[in-house]
């Protein structure tokens, strides 16, 4: 059984190899769903970094209702101030 089918014990929910969400035992705080993503191959290290702050900026997004994109992720992540917000 692969980690991401196997019941979590956290507050995120994760999706098995079905697509069947799998959720915490605990529902009092939100939950994320996880989707799973096909392994890509990347033909130099810029396009590997690239892929990575666009990963980067959409979970960020998604945890703290941000608008950074992979273009702007270095710049709006440089003080540090909307991570201590």
């Amino acid at each position: 059984m692969s980690p991401t089918s196997e019941k979590m014990q956290n507050n995120c929910s994760f999706v098995d190899e079905s697509g069947s969400e799998i959720t915490s035992e605990t529902d009092e705080f939100p939950t994320m769903q996880i989707e799973p993503r096909s392994l890509r191959s990347f033909k130099s290290s810029e396009e590997y970094l690239y892929a990575m702050k666009e990963d980067l900026a959409e979970w960020l997004n998604s945890l703290y209702s941000l608008n950074i994109t992979a273009e702007t992720f270095m710049d709006e992540l440089e003080t540090g101030v909307i991570l201590c917000r």
